[in-house]
């Protein structure tokens, strides 16, 4: 196995698995992990957001933690589906991928991990004490600081970044459509038709300025 071997270690917590793991010197490879689309209801507290990952190396297990006054009610796979196993209590969530071939393969574009749904009465949601490894349990190293913020004013036009917005449509956002032009899948298609073209760049324009 190449890279530097990890210890991986699997305990029980709170009648919950968490699992730990180790680096002896060297991380394996780097990786991004970003809010995406979501939806929140501040009358019921409930809503649910996406988990984007991108990395330079294959993905086999991940877990964080959410921030005191969230609680985790579900997880749904995404590209962490088949072959994957989800586990979560009220702060955390654990997934790993359970059959061989499953794993998270290198990408240089975002792709949707699961989507969690979750129990809010506002604030600003964060991944806490985030671990990502590829084969072997060796750690990736991983930028988990995006945060996302309930309380911010939500349009559909208002994709950047990670697909989440800023409560802004402008320039970040155009950029953003151009970066990923003539894709597929995008977290930038605009108009949800299933490809980045001028359609999505005149919706922006139409939308311009704050969220309303």
């Amino acid at each position: 196995m190449g890279g530097v071997l990890m210890n991986r270690l699997i305990m029980p917590f709170a009648g919950f698995t968490s699992v730990l793991i180790s680096a002896a010197s060297a991380l394996a490879g780097y990786g991004t992990v970003t809010w995406g689309n979501w939806s929140w209801d501040p009358v019921s507290g409930v809503g649910d957001v996406e988990v984007m990952w991108q990395s330079d190396t294959s993905l086999y297990g991940f877990q964080f933690d959410v921030p005191d006054g969230f609680e985790v009610l579900a997880l749904t796979g995404l590209e962490c589906d088949e072959g994957w196993s989800l586990y979560h209590n009220e702060v955390r969530v654990l997934a790993f991928a359970a059959q061989n071939g499953a794993e998270i393969g290198a990408s240089e574009n975002s792709v949707g991990l699961i989507r969690m749904d979750f129990f809010a009465s506002g604030g600003e949601l964060s991944f806490v004490d985030a671990v990502f490894a590829a084969i072997g349990g060796e750690e990736i190293e991983t930028d988990s600081s995006d945060t996302l913020d309930l309380e911010q004013q939500q349009c559909s036009e208002d994709i950047y970044p990670s697909g989440a917005g800023d409560g802004q449509v402008n320039v970040n956002d155009v950029l953003a459509v151009l970066g990923d032009w003539g894709a597929s899948g995008s977290p930038y298609d605009v108009t949800g038709d299933g490809v980045i073209d001028v359609n999505d760049i005149l919706a922006i324009l139409n939308a311009w300025g704050a969220c309303e």
